[in-house]
């Protein structure tokens, strides 16, 4: 049955769908998602960073990540560690890669104290790349947000 007035018969048209702007939106989803992961070393000490304004990233080497938690316990690897038992621990890594870069998580409520006990006790070990991970508070050259590493010591 035709009811065309004019009686021909339309011929069918291909419909296509253009998936161009589905692909565009799905990539700034995935970028959207990339910029805003928290990549957390330690998920399962929570610590409360510190700000800095002049934080710096690191090297595309993996520190090795210390983490001095309210109590000031030190834990690394998951491992709780007393202060000679840090030494051995960083000598023996000090002694297998020299160029280990130390990065130290201290809470924000930890005592200064014990932070500079751990930036000396890692340098007795042999170990000259020590950073203090922070948070940036924006003004700093470092990536934000997250935690950022800030400068500490002298590259050798």
């Amino acid at each position: 049955m035709n009811f065309r007035p004019d009686g021909r018969r339309k011929s069918w048209l291909a419909t296509t769908l253009d998936i161009t702007p589905l692909v565009d939106v799905i990539f700034q989803l995935l970028i959207f998602f990339f910029y805003t992961a928290n990549f957390i070393q330690n998920p399962h000490i929570p610590v409360k960073l510190s700000k800095a304004s002049s934080a710096v990233s690191t090297s595309s080497q993996q520190p090795l990540v210390l983490t001095i938690t309210k109590k000031g316990e030190i834990v690394i690897d998951g491992q709780r560690l007393d202060l000679k038992g840090l030494k051995t621990r960083l000598s023996r890594v000090a002694a297998d890669k020299p160029k280990t870069q130390l990065m130290i998580r201290p809470d924000n409520d930890a005592q200064a104290g014990r932070l500079i006990k751990i930036i000396d006790t890692a340098r007795a070990a042999g170990l000259t790349r020590v950073g203090v991970v922070t948070k940036s508070v924006g003004g700093g050259r470092g990536p934000a947000p997250g935690p950022s590493p800030s400068a500490m010591g002298a590259d050798e």
